[in-house]
C-alpha cells in the first residue's frame, strides 16, 4: 500500500482494511446547506481556495460534489 507523507509517497506494510466503508447517498440540498455553514471570513485552506469562493459558486459545485 502506498501512503502520502506529503513530499513522497513510501510503500507501507499495512494490508489495506478488511471492512467497507459505506457512505450514504446525498443532495445537492445537503451540499448546499453544509456550503451555507461555512464561515466566509476564514482563511482559504492548503487548495487556496477562500470559502467565500465556495459559497458564491456553491450551485455549480454541489451537483458534482453530491
Amino acid at each position: 500500500m502506498l501512503m502520502s507523507t506529503g513530499r513522497l509517497e513510501e510503500k507501507s506494510d499495512e494490508s489495506p482494511p478488511s471492512a467497507m466503508m459505506y457512505l450514504r447517498p446525498t443532495t445537492s440540498k445537503e451540499v448546499v446547506k453544509i456550503i451555507n455553514k461555512l464561515k466566509t471570513n476564514a482563511a482559504a485552506g492548503y487548495d487556496k481556495v477562500k470559502p467565500k469562493l465556495v459559497k458564491e459558486i456553491k450551485n455549480i459545485i454541489a451537483p458534482i460534489i453530491a
